[in-house]
């Protein structure tokens, strides 16, 4: 349920219009219902519905809140929300008695805060002074006594008239015939009959419920999508979500950005003292977030954004002890507290490419074809992901072409992999073996001329040039690794003492951590999603009161 999406239904509803209200508050109290806007495809109902238009009813209902929010705000009410009671009986009524009982609020306490005024402004005599003391003071003690009800019953009344605002609201998003609307929702394929149900139910009967047959690829772009993704996956969750929400028909990739958003992070940040401090400072935010969220504290602005990415610096920061060990680096050099650390070699793959056993800075050549090589990684997992959305959506003639590209990426990588990155050079090599890079490469192009005409030609050698260049686009790993380095023993040379060194090492911390965040980012979006990821979906998003 991580890679692809909750399976949705979709309904349509037909309800006499008498019962509207009541159908669209069901719906919102039980939460299930992704409301379409009927507006935005009335063309294909050929004119047998029309837009719904806000009534005076919204209006008067947005007033009545607006007052409600004034009178809050000068009574100086931190807590602005309240269980909403069921809403029961016709809606107009309900809305005719909140203004008659916000009315007599709002007079209540004028005339309480005017006698208040007017006896504290009162001037008396030395004799008459006790009394009046007294007087005051129970008149405040009154006031405070009823500011508490008045407190309370503000809260109702605005529970109250947010369901009716919601309600009117969502109507607007259905469509109406003479005397019937028509609802559109999609809900979850488990929670069908409850939705249905609940529309019987609230229209005493007369309304038509129908679920449609199962969307096409052409209605691929509106389905909402929903995952049941485990909390500590939220942040990259959110990183997803920034390039765009998933198509119901596209594979999910926040579970592997999971995992390799904090590998390529920690190649960068490859410093087992610096990212043990990242990893610390992720754990602790980690533990202040549940704390907080216990105690029902809200998590918003620069804080909730901080405290929600701990598990994201945590990961990253483990990624960044596991690539310091094996390039032999803690706070910027190979010693620390009579600590010595050599870099160790976890794999060697084909002749140039070692996970570990030297140090960045010292070999180059070996961190730049490390680099490389995560990069053809990625790249072709981008592929393989690309490969299964087209099977997948049965796209059999774009999975050729995939294919032919996965087939000469492939081929060329092999080549630099198992005989060294000079036979990348040698052209005669190719000739010899084009089965490794022209054969799938006009392959390729002849079947996007194929599918595509004479753009296709076009597009096939971009196709080339892409792979070409995002692949040396990972080059930046080598180079922001340098980065790092070089930054971390500047601060260290510095003549500040101890203090000018830490607060130097946090300076690096928060800057290094950010450049390379951001450019940990940019491979992802850029090089690895253009892939396969298109992001034009919609997030399920329930009708809720």
């Amino acid at each position: 349920m991580m890679l692809k999406p909750m399976r949705m239904k979709k309904l349509v509803a037909t309800i006499y219009e008498d019962y509207v209200d009541e159908v669209i508050y069901a719906l919102g109290r039980l939460g299930i219902a992704h409301l379409i806007d009927i507006r935005e495809d009335l063309d294909s109902w050929k004119g047998l519905i029309e837009p719904v238009e806000p009534g005076d009813r919204l209006f008067k209902c947005m007033e009545l809140l607006s007052r409600v929010e004034r009178l809050m705000d000068e009574l100086k009410m931190s807590e602005k929300s309240y269980p909403a009671e069921p809403l029961r009986g016709d809606f107009n009524k309900i809305i005719d008695d909140s203004e008659i009982e916000l009315d007599a609020l709002e007079n209540n306490y004028r005339k309480l805060k005017t006698e208040v005024e007017s006896l504290m402004e009162k001037k008396v005599s030395d004799e008459e002074k006790p009394l009046l003391e007294s007087t005051i003071v129970a008149k405040k003690i009154e006031f405070e006594q009823h500011l508490q009800l008045f407190k309370k019953s503000l809260l109702v009344i605005r529970s109250r008239l947010e369901a009716l605002r919601k309600v009117d609201e969502a109507k607007r998003l259905l469509g109406r015939t003479h005397r019937t609307y028509v609802m559109e929702a999609w809900v979850p394929l488990d929670k069908v009959e409850d939705a249905r149900k609940a529309i019987v139910d609230a229209s005493k009967g007369l309304c038509i419920v129908e679920f449609p047959s199962p969307p096409t690829e052409a209605h691929a772009t509106r389905v909402p999508v929903a995952y049941r993704i485990p909390t500590f996956l939220k942040p990259f969750e959110k990183l997803v979500n920034a390039y765009g929400i998933p198509l119901f028909n596209e594979i999910n990739p926040t579970v592997i950005t999971f995992i390799t958003f904090p590998l390529i992070f920690g190649i960068m940040f490859a410093d087992a003292g610096h990212a043990s401090v990242m990893a610390v400072c992720g754990l602790l935010f980690i533990l202040l977030r549940r704390r907080m969220e216990k105690a029902g504290a809200e998590l918003t602005g620069i804080t909730g954004m901080v405290l929600s990415a701990g598990e994201l610096l945590l990961l990253c920061g483990l990624s960044g002890i596991f690539w310091g060990i094996l390039f032999g680096e803690i706070f910027s050099q190979h010693e620390f507290l009579g600590i010595h650390l050599h870099p160790l070699e976890l794999l060697r793959i084909g002749r140039e490419v070692r996970l570990g056993g030297f140090v960045p800075y010292e070999d180059v050549m070996a961190m730049f074809h490390l680099a490389i090589f995560i990069g053809v990684c990625q790249i072709n997992l981008g592929l393989i992901l690309s490969l299964v959305n087209k099977v997948a959506n049965r796209e059999f003639k774009e999975a050729a072409s995939i294919a032919c590209w996965m087939w000469f990426y492939d081929g060329t990588a092999y080549v630099v992999l198992a005989y060294g990155s000079t036979v990348a050079f040698n052209f005669s090599f190719w000739l010899s073996n084009p089965h490794l890079l022209f054969a799938p490469l006009a392959a390729l192009i002849v079947l996007e001329v194929v599918s595509r005409g004479m753009e296709g030609f076009s597009h096939g050698l971009m196709v080339f040039v892409e792979s070409l260049s995002h692949t040396v686009s990972y080059g930046r790993l080598l180079a922001l690794n340098l980065v790092h380095v070089s930054v971390g023993k500047m601060f260290l040379q510095m003549q500040s003492g101890i203090l000018g060194v830490t607060l130097g090492t946090l300076i690096s911390l928060i800057l290094e951590g950010t450049i390379i965040f951001v450019h940990t980012l940019r491979l992802h979006w850029v090089e690895w999603f253009s892939k396969f990821y298109s992001g034009g979906g919609v997030k399920y998003i329930p009708f809720k009161i």
